[in-house]
């Protein structure tokens, strides 16, 4: 690097070392005893997903260019390879502090009746409802997996919690130790209620099924578990501009990922050496890309506590959207809109009324067209169900869907199938660009003419999201 450029770099901070900066400052109101407990829990729930997706695509775009020999420095002077340690050493002190901070919080929140019990903690009342629960609801939905007999090697998918176990022969100790992994299915839920007599009491599933997974294997002890969570090269990148059918281009990047290589390797503290080592190897991770953690795997599931019923006293009131002042209890929205632009600001004010257009233009007689773009929107979502129900009653709806929406991909995959059987015109985006625009046009035959109505906004057509960000949306018919 010339000296120039040296120069040159002092001026920048490198890209991915702000972001982790960034994630400090919500891991900062995690751990700020200003806050009501469950908020706290909140964000430092939102620390651990954001970590997640972190790994996911910026440190695994840095490996991919580490592995392709890329040398070439950022502006801030840093190659792939240094950025990684960097960022290596940066997030394992930002994960000492959320997972103090989890501890401390779950400390306190005993106080107040809601607990999380550690297994060591368990009593003998606890143990055995939850070794009944363990084999009449966790064992016939579980599915053990010899990873030393099976050729080629299982693929365990990102993200999901796996205890790992090593068994020996009770009856042939000479025969060699083997090891089993048991993937936690994701549609159990994280924490399960137990008897207690100070409030709420749950246990983690994981410790669950490690405590009692000796019930699977008759004939075989258990010499050590472990819990671990691997996270997988999630950047693929989708190049539609030769791409003859993006629908399916984007369906196999999003089957890809699972196939990805690892890029971290999180395991409960203090694991058996040989069960640490042989992940390590199996994963071919470096030691700088393995967080041991003392504390619960996996702190996005922390909302499930945060949302616990009783306990609004630890909580922020909520404050629920307002109605748009001069839109309450008004029926005629078209009209409001040709007497004045209206700005609607977000969460503060509700959404409902852009919702409410959308579902009156479905079924306006007077609206000859539909055109809306799609990002992201929400899991059941009633932005879809008017668009579909205006297909159906003749109107010319034209979606653009966003498929390279990140992380949203199979959703938005979906709903433009969806919106195809109903018979829209579904746009996917446009070669070379990502469209994140948010815009909304409604094309209506009235006396005067042809009027069209519009509204564009920064946030998603998400009515869920837009009682929680902070957005701001226009509702215009004004021509200029």
């Amino acid at each position: 690097m010339s000296k120039n450029s040296k120069k040159t770099a002092e001026h920048f901070i490198n890209r991915e070392l702000s972001w982790l900066e960034f994630n400090d400052r919500v891991l900062r109101q995690g751990l700020s005893t200003d806050l009501p407990l469950l908020e706290r829990l909140k964000f430092l729930a939102i620390v651990g997903s954001n970590l997640d997706e972190a790994y996911m695509i910026r440190v695994a775009g840095l490996m991919q260019r580490r592995e392709a020999d890329i040398r070439r420095r950022d502006p801030s002077g840093m190659t792939p390879a240094e950025q990684l340690t960097a960022f290596a050493k940066r997030a394992r002190r930002m994960v000492d502090e959320q997972t103090a901070g989890i501890r401390e919080v779950l400390a306190a929140l005993r106080e107040h009746g809601l607990s999380v019990v550690d297994r060591g903690e368990w009593t003998t009342s606890q143990k055995r409802a939850l070794e009944t629960h363990f084999l009449k609801e966790i064992a016939p939905v579980l599915t053990p997996l010899a990873m030393d007999s099976l050729d080629p090697k299982p693929l365990l998918p990102g993200l999901q919690l796996q205890v790992a176990a090593l068994l020996g022969n009770g009856k042939k100790e000479k025969e060699p130790d083997r090891i089993v992994v048991v993937p936690v299915p994701g549609s159990f839920a994280r924490f399960i209620p137990v008897d207690s007599d100070s409030g709420v009491a749950l246990a983690r599933v994981e410790e669950v099924i490690a405590a009692y997974l000796g019930l699977l294997f008759p004939g075989w002890r258990v010499r050590a578990t472990a819990v671990f969570r691997v996270t997988r090269d999630a950047d693929v990148a989708i190049t539609d501009d030769d791409v003859d059918d993006l629908l399916d281009s984007v369906a196999e990047a999003i089957l890809d990922r699972r196939r990805r290589a690892a890029v971290r390797l999180e395991i409960s503290a203090a694991p058996d050496p040989r069960l640490r080592k042989w992940l390590v190897e199996w994963l071919e991770l470096a030691a700088d890309e393995v967080y041991e953690i003392d504390g619960m795997l996996d702190a996005s599931s922390l909302w499930r506590i945060a949302d616990w019923p009783g306990f609004d006293n630890l909580k922020t009131p909520d404050w629920p959207p307002q109605p748009p002042q001069g839109m309450i209890d008004q029926d005629d929205l078209f009209q409001l809109i040709r007497e004045e632009d209206r700005l609607l600001v977000h969460p503060y004010e509700s959404f409902e009324p852009v919702m409410r257009l959308l579902d009156k233009a479905a079924d306006d007689p007077h609206v000859l067209s539909i055109k809306q773009t799609l990002y992201r929107t929400s899991g059941d979502s009633p932005i879809i169900r008017a668009l579909e129900r205006a297909a159906g009653n003749g109107k010319e709806v034209t979606a653009l869907v966003e498929l390279k929406a990140r992380f949203d991909e199979a959703r938005n995959v979906n709903w433009a199938k969806r919106l195809e059987d109903a018979g829209c015109h579904v746009i996917y985006g446009i070669a070379g660009f990502k469209t994140h625009a948010k815009a909304l046009l409604i094309v209506r035959r009235e006396p005067h003419g042809i009027r069209r109505y519009v509204h564009l906004s920064t946030g998603n057509y998400n009515d869920r999201t837009a009682r929680l960000y902070s957005d701001i949306g226009l509702l215009t018919a004004d021509r200029d």
